[in-house]
């Protein structure tokens, strides 16, 4: 989960380009760790720029590009929403005690049901990736998994451009 952290944190970073000519916008109430829930928000606007929004913790909606969903009976440990100027970015951690061929099986289906071409597609026994350009040229999709003692572990990473809808 910390590697999820550290990477919406690079990414929010990197919006920025130089001190001198962008600034942070003032936090909106909200902003920082929700009480209750873990969930941590944060808001960045450089001058003349959309802002860029993320939203991370085991709480927040899952919103996969269309055609994929959650896996039935998933426990989400971690689930990162980066959105800017229309464009979204997940990052989303997950478990489940299903067998690990049983779970790519899954989203090698939903990825034939929504058009995409995998030109990724590596696996064994205890590790698989399968991944793609999404529909219309509108991002990319990549889903790791591996085996470990409690079941299977899995890593989705989705971009959506702005331009590809929802």
């Amino acid at each position: 989960m910390r590697w999820l952290m550290v990477l919406a944190a690079v990414q929010l970073a990197g919006c920025r380009e130089r001190a001198d000519d962008r600034h942070a916008s003032p936090a909106p109430a909200g902003s920082g760790r929700e009480p209750g829930s873990g969930e941590v928000r944060a808001r960045i606007a450089p001058r003349g720029e959309a802002a860029t929004l993320m939203r991370s913790g085991p709480r927040v909606p899952v919103h996969l590009p269309p055609g994929f969903t959650l896996y039935p009976g998933a426990q989400v440990i971690s689930n990162t929403v980066v959105e800017r100027a229309g464009a979204r970015r997940v990052l989303l951690v997950f478990e489940t005690p299903d067998a690990l061929a049983e779970v790519m099986l899954f989203y090698r289906a939903q990825a034939r049901g929504a058009g995409v071409a995998l030109s990724l597609d590596l696996g064994g026994e205890e590790r698989a990736s399968i991944g793609g350009p999404l529909v219309g040229g509108g991002g990319e999709l990549a889903i790791a998994a591996r085996r470990g003692p409690a079941g299977t572990r899995v890593e989705i990473s989705a971009n959506r451009a702005a331009s590809a809808g929802p």
